[in-house]
């Protein structure tokens, strides 16, 4: 496995997916991990495909720099449910610095579009959302944010989410040689945490992995793949077989701390939301300062 191959599912393993998806009768399906789908040249041919095959629920991420009418009228006519555009921003300067490459002007024209033509095609039934991932650079923009996007027909939700750093994800943790017992005496005072993923978000990439969750998986934590679905393994062997029962025999004792991407994925959510707590107190602090008179 290579450190984020560039390229798009085949048209073998997609049909696979499609094939099994549809004899199990999964019922949703979110078209994107780790990039932006509408990549893909056959995008809105596979949100047609899915809806073909029973897939009720067919849900999007998108940071809207490639959507534009045409795009937005096919999205909504091949099935698509729900969307959620990642904005992070009210302010072009802010989102220079959150999204480099993107166009800001361009992505609120863009969603408005969408808005429009999902209107005029009468896709109530269309769950639309903007988000905002609280950081440092963007926390005054808040309120300006949902004064803005509330006031737009169509938008359905308005998120605010935590700022998680993955920078961590990217190498080994300092804990990756300590033996079993070891663990259990280090991490022996952690708060609690059950991770209700092993259960319900299963992700195929585009090689044909599956993983447990969308935890971003690297060369150094391959071993958190459950099988491959080019080399004979289908969707049901990985979520029923022994690697994926063991992580949730795991999660089922709060043992996180024994897998290496668990131990790593809740530590640097404790350590990224606690980071974001320390920085809203300080801007709290700084506004309620008292002004005194030179």
């Amino acid at each position: 496995m290579g450190e984020r191959t560039v390229g798009h599912m085949s048209e073998g393993l997609w049909q696979k997916v499609l094939r099994e998806c549809e004899d199990r009768g999964l019922k949703a399906m979110l078209m994107d991990h780790e990039a932006e789908s509408m990549m893909n040249p056959r995008f809105f041919d596979m949100v047609e495909e899915a809806k073909k095959a029973g897939i009720l629920d067919v849900w999007l991420h998108t940071n809207a720099n490639m959507l534009n009418p045409e795009k937005s009228a096919r999205l909504i006519e091949a099935g698509l449910t729900k969307i959620n555009f990642s904005i992070d921003a009210q302010n072009e300067a802010t989102y220079q610095i959150l999204r480099v490459g993107g166009n800001f002007l361009r992505v609120i024209q863009n969603v408005r579009d969408f808005l429009r033509i999902k209107k005029e095609k009468q896709a109530h039934y269309l769950r639309t959302r903007v988000s905002f991932v609280e950081q440092k650079e963007n926390l005054q923009e808040k309120n300006d944010f949902f004064g803005f996007w509330k006031n737009e027909p169509g938008i359905n939700l308005i998120t605010f989410q935590k700022h998680i750093d993955f920078r961590p994800f990217e190498k080994p943790d300092a804990d990756r040689n300590l033996s079993e017992k070891e663990l259990e005496r280090k991490h022996a005072s952690a708060p609690p945490f059950h991770c209700s993923l092993p259960w319900e978000t299963p992700v195929i990439d585009t090689e044909g992995n599956m993983m447990p969750c969308g935890a971003p998986v690297r060369q150094h934590t391959k071993e958190f793949i459950l099988g491959n679905l080019n080399s004979g393994d289908t969707i049901e062997s990985c979520w029923n077989g022994e690697k994926m029962n063991a992580l949730r025999e795991l999660h089922r004792k709060g043992e996180w701390y024994k897998n290496p991407m668990c131990r790593v994925c809740v530590n640097t959510i404790r350590s990224s939301h606690g980071a974001l707590i320390a920085l809203k107190r300080e801007r709290h602090q700084e506004t309620e300062q008292p002004k005194v008179d030179s």
